[in-house]
Parts: structure tokens; C-alpha cells; sequence
């Protein structure tokens, strides 16, 4: 009897726990509770710099895809533009943490070079370029 509301039960957590990371409320590498798309610092970005402006649709498809399984520290991070081959970056559009090598695709802005995690994401940055970094 007490077993179709068990399995229902397990069901509501996990769907719960997906969402949360799917919105990133929890980040599995490092425990931070920032929500997808809210911004760490009130101040503006400098000229150049990420806006943290996450596309959640694209953070739930590049966390299972694109992003790096190894820990890492928010400080190991190297900032957006300006990550180099071998360094951990976030990505722009999904906001996923990844490692730079010659395979990510970049794009140069205003003379920066941004790298991301795949070409979707690519695609969102280049509709809509100011979404996502400090212009």
C-alpha cells in the first residue's frame, strides 16, 4: 500500500533536485547558492567583462554536455575575455565552467576574445552579444 506513495515521493525529490540544479540554486563544483542569472556584485561589469546574465535554457543542456566533472574554486577561475588554452573559464551564455582548449569556439568583440563551452551558445551570444558581457 505505503509503496506507490514512496515512488511518488522519490520522484518529487528528484524532479526537485534537478530543478535546482538545472537553475543552478546549488553549484555541484563548489556549494554556491547564487541563482542563474543573478548578478554576484551590484556594481556594473568593467568594459569587456561578463554580466553573469546566464541563459538558463542553455545552462540546463551545457551542464550535461559541456561542463567540466573536475572541482574546481570560483578563485581558479580565469575571467571572461582573456582565458587562455588550459585555463577553467565560465561560459558567457550558459554560465557552465569549463577547460579551454583549441576545440572551443571563440569570438572576438571590440578586439576580446571570449571562448565558450559549444557552438549553441555561440549562436545566443551573437544575437544578442550586450545580454551577456559589459559593452
Amino acid at each position: 500500500m505505503w509503496k506507490p506513495f514512496a515512488a511518488i515521493a522519490f520522484v518529487a525529490v528528484l524532479l526537485a533536485g534537478s530543478a535546482c540544479v538545472l537553475m543552478h540554486c546549488v553549484s555541484p563544483a563548489t556549494g554556491d547558492a547564487t541563482l542563474a542569472g543573478a548578478s554576484r556584485d551590484a556594481a556594473e561589469p568593467a568594459s569587456g567583462a561578463a554580466r553573469g546574465n546566464y541563459d538558463a535554457a542553455m545552462s540546463g543542456v551545457c551542464r550535461f554536455s559541456c561542463a567540466t566533472r573536475e572541482p574546481y574554486r570560483e578563485a581558479d577561475l580565469a575571467a571572461q575575455p582573456g582565458a587562455k588554452s588550459g585555463d577553467l573559464t565560465r561560459c558567457p551564455v550558459s554560465g557552465e565552467v569549463f577547460r579551454v582548449d583549441d576545440k572551443h569556439p571563440r569570438v572576438v568583440l571590440a578586439g576580446r576574445d571570449y571562448v565558450f563551452c559549444c557552438d549553441d551558445c555561440v549562436t545566443r551570444f551573437r544575437a544578442d552579444p550586450a545580454h551577456y558581457v559589459s559593452l
